[in-house]
């Protein structure tokens, strides 16, 4: 669990208005991240095929993993 919904480009604490990736690949949030994702976390769910959501409670997040995977957004929380 999370205390800021997804993974950022930038530091969502200086730039309040930055909003967070919808999707990255295992690869791209090992270099986006910045550590929002421990490395050894990436690499297991990259090589087991592993999609996951960084997300806080109640937030959409980022999805990490295949895009054909990405589950779709339940009701009541699109948009």
């Amino acid at each position: 669990m999370k205390d800021v919904d997804g993974i950022f480009p930038g530091d969502p604490g200086e730039k309040p208005e930055t909003a967070p990736f919808a999707y990255l690949s295992w690869e791209g949030a090992r270099r986006i991240g910045g550590g929002v994702v421990q490395e050894k976390a990436l690499a297991f769910a990259a090589r087991h095929g592993l999609g996951f959501r960084v997300a806080a409670p109640g937030g959409r997040g980022t999805w990490v993993g295949a895009l054909a995977e990405v589950p779709p957004v339940p009701a009541g929380r699109a948009g």
